[in-house]
């Protein structure tokens, strides 16, 4: 990460190679201190040729049929951030061995995830790096987390995943069964499909558990589809777009337009412009000039969710002030609203043992004040 304007770093030189040096990785060897070799306690009368997948790759038989005792070399609880490079300035490397006996359940548990490994490996790179950081935020979690701290967080995950389940459910139930758009600000749900966007682009671009991927993505399948629900779509086939692509042209629906409620959307809006975009003009200056960035990619990424953290709530205004002329708050999806809210506190202890960016983890804390 550097300085997109002057190209420098303040990380060592040593550890972060120019971004106008293009000459080729240097291949190294790597070494972890730990070694656990595993005798594997078993008495299943194995056949050769009946053994199933992917335990027959460890099984060797003699040629009287009886098969040979399983050493298993174990590397599964060797995190990746462990290994260390070799080259001139380690000329001493420790070697911790560890010989034990090891179940049958447990064997096949670690041999399906050298499997797993091995079909990820073939993905590419990309995949393998991502699955790396997965396991070692897993087993980060089981090595360094407290017993009951641990206990607490699967309770947690699993609360906070039946919520989230909740939440999605309601919130497609509240908009699929809704004829009426009066009172909802529909400029609103234009900008939950931008921020929905601008989080699902930066959590893929910065390191971030599956889970959490996962599910910045289906909310923002679930705001795309929520702008069919407040706009009437038209496609038009007959008058292509450079002859290719046909013509999409959003309307207003009756029940929106012909109320009040556009006239306080529009309104709340425009005053909501004059405090925006200056405030975003400033961020982008101070960002650039501060802060450091892998490239104008991530820089646009990270600009707009911190500015989405910073100023955010302020979003929250179109709705209230339209809440505030129609002296109601009936039109609102409570229950969707309320699983929401609930899942605030949870995300605060879940984002302190889930690896996910910075800016997300602050994102969580900041919703639960909101």
């Amino acid at each position: 990460m550097v300085n997109l304007l002057t190209g420098e770093t303040e990380a060592s030189p040593d550890s972060v190679r120019s971004v106008d040096d293009n000459r080729p990785a240097e291949i190294l060897s790597h070494w972890h201190p730990n070694l656990t070799i595993n005798l594997v306690d078993d008495h299943t009368p194995w056949r050769q040729g009946a053994i199933p997948s992917p335990l027959d790759e460890y099984i060797e038989f003699h040629i009287s049929g009886e098969y040979y005792p399983v050493l298993y070399f174990n590397d599964w609880w060797n995190m990746a951030t462990d290994y260390m490079p070799i080259n001139e300035t380690t000329p001493i490397l420790d070697l911790h061995l560890t010989f034990s006996p090891i179940s049958l359940f447990k064997w096949q548990m670690y041999a399906a995830q050298s499997m797993r490994n091995k079909w990820t490996a073939i993905l590419g790179d990309d995949m393998v790096e991502d699955d790396d950081e997965d396991q070692d935020s897993l087993k980060k979690a089981f090595l360094e987390t407290n017993h009951y701290l641990l206990g607490l967080t699967i309770i947690v995950s699993i609360v906070h995943s039946i919520f989230e389940f909740l939440a999605f459910k309601n919130d497609i139930q509240f908009w699929k069964n809704r004829e009426s758009l009066v009172g909802l600000s529909v400029k609103s749900v234009f900008f939950g499909v931008f921020q929905s966007l601008v989080v699902v682009l930066y959590v893929f671009d910065n390191e971030t558990n599956t889970v959490v991927r996962i599910s910045c993505f289906v909310g923002l399948l679930i705001d795309l589809w929520k702008i069919t629900k407040v706009m009437s779509i038209k496609i038009d086939r007959e008058n292509l777009w450079f002859g290719v692509l046909p013509r999409i042209s959003f309307t207003d629906k009756a029940t929106y337009a012909q109320s009040s409620t556009k006239q306080y959307d529009t309104l709340a809006f425009k005053y909501l412009s004059w405090i925006l975009f200056p405030l975003l003009a400033g961020y982008a200056v101070y960002s650039v000039l501060y802060h450091e960035h892998k490239g104008w990619y991530s820089f646009v990424l990270n600009l707009l969710y911190g500015f989405l953290l910073m100023f955010g709530f302020i979003m929250m205004t179109p709705q209230l002030f339209i809440n505030y002329k129609m002296k109601s708050v009936a039109h609102l999806p409570w229950r969707m609203m309320t699983y929401k809210a609930l899942n605030t506190f949870i995300d605060d202890i879940f984002a302190f043992v889930i690896q996910m960016p910075t800016l997300y983890r602050i994102g969580c804390f900041r919703d639960g004040k909101d």
